[in-house]
């Protein structure tokens, strides 16, 4: 938990933990204005998973599209939100988000009852997969164009159909296909899961800047809950 305030809105944290055995990554966080109106108060966060382009150490590439650069325009949104930045040349791997949440909610006031996960192109991707890995820690997930996760669409489905999912894709979309989201989508629904889908037909593989400006999706996430 953290005892100094960090100021609300975006800003740029890093993690000087020394423990050489583990991997930590920077990341943009974003603390709601009353968050320090009640000290007792946990909020919900949103993990937000880069697309490929981002990665490095200069978070200002973190910052400039999606979730972030919405945040940047002094969103007023009710919850804490992190966006990590991946290492050069590295995807993610799903115990490496794990990590890096159980990490964040050890120092911020978060209700680990909403935890909800999302990322676009390969961080769309890594999403499905921290998800079908560690079917339990999250409350909701929102993939964003990214379905190069399994081609076990069936099995994977079962492990995560108790989970509330929002899935986005653009129709338009030469990177990863919408006909393989669709499979997914399908798969999902088969083994009965909560599970929306948005497949806007005039957008192609960026369709993350249409989609974090969505009002609705924002009010869909507050509604879940382990």
């Amino acid at each position: 938990m953290c005892f100094y305030q960090i100021p609300t809105g975006q800003s740029f944290q890093k993690n000087e933990d020394q423990d050489s055995s583990k991997t930590y990554l920077q990341y943009l966080l974003y603390l709601p204005k009353q968050y320090y109106a009640d000290n007792t108060k946990k909020w919900p966060l949103i993990v937000f998973l880069q697309h490929l382009g981002a990665e490095g150490t200069n978070i200002n590439l973190v910052r400039s599209s999606a979730l972030p650069k919405r945040l940047e325009k002094d969103a007023d949104l009710p919850f804490i939100v992190v966006s990590p930045q991946a290492l050069l040349k590295q995807l993610w791997e799903p115990e490496l988000i794990k990590n890096f949440v159980e990490s964040v909610c050890d120092k911020y006031q978060i209700d680990r009852n909403r935890i909800y996960l999302t990322g676009a192109s390969i961080g769309g991707s890594a999403t499905w997969a921290t998800a079908i890995e560690y079917p339990d820690l999250f409350a909701a997930i929102v993939p964003v164009c990214g379905n190069r996760y399994s081609t076990s669409y069936e099995e994977n489905a079962k492990k995560i159909a108790h989970i509330p999912i929002w899935v986005f894709h653009g129709a338009l979309d030469t990177t990863f296909r919408k006909e393989v989201t669709i499979e997914i989508v399908n798969a999902l629904k088969k083994a009965g899961a909560n599970v929306r889908f948005t497949l806007y037909p005039d957008l192609g593989h960026v369709c993350w800047e249409r989609v974090y400006n969505e009002p609705e999706l924002y009010e869909w996430l507050l509604q879940q809950s382990k």
